[in-house]
């Protein structure tokens, strides 16, 4: 019961942002100004060079008592991709490549996920980090999500008083990768 309540909730708070901002994510795969409140969306957009296609990574470092990442990292960015609205498909698509020995939160042209701390906000769950051209400010070439090792995560369907969902904040982070603000 628990479960599907907090499913539930997320998807909710998911189709709410949707919901609110649907020219939010047109703009961010077409390019085109919108029609949007400026607190939703920064007037950017992704440089995909296959298509609409951003491809991410997963640090393959694992830590002792923390959840894997794979499982309830690749299930967030799947709720971000090809995203149904009013009977229409958003053709972006967040697409999960491997598991490479790569830290996040550096401009290093990897799309990478992983674990990490968060220098500027230690307490802070978990930090998206953007790159965009030099040539073109408009466009990202790269976003990083650091999750915070110094927080007490659970894997999702886990039951750990005081922790942190792991597919939750993930999900939220992905929605920072196709440029929604909070």
């Amino acid at each position: 019961m628990f479960r599907r309540k907090m499913v539930s909730s997320v998807l909710v708070s998911i189709l709410l942002v949707i919901v609110t901002s649907f020219d939010v994510l047109g703009h961010c795969l077409n390019g085109e100004p919108g029609e949007n409140p400026d607190h939703l969306i920064s007037k950017k957009r992704w440089d995909a060079p296959s298509g609409n296609k951003v491809y991410y990574y997963i640090d393959r470092t694992e830590l002792p008592g923390m959840p894997s990442l794979y499982t309830d990292v690749t299930w967030a960015s799947t709720q971000w991709s090809r995203v149904q609205f009013n009977n229409q498909t958003v053709n972006f698509e967040l697409s999960y490549a491997e598991r490479i020995p790569r830290s996040p939160g550096y401009k290093d042209y990897w799309n990478v996920v992983g674990w990490g701390t968060i220098e500027e906000n230690p307490v802070a769950v978990a930090a998206t980090r953007r790159w965009y051209s030099v040539t073109n400010q408009r466009r990202l070439i790269e976003v990083d999500t650091i999750f915070n090792y110094y927080q007490p995560y659970r894997a999702h369907g886990q039951t750990e008083p005081g922790k942190i969902c792991l597919r939750d904040v993930a999900t939220h982070e992905f929605g920072h990768w196709v440029e929604l603000w909070e």
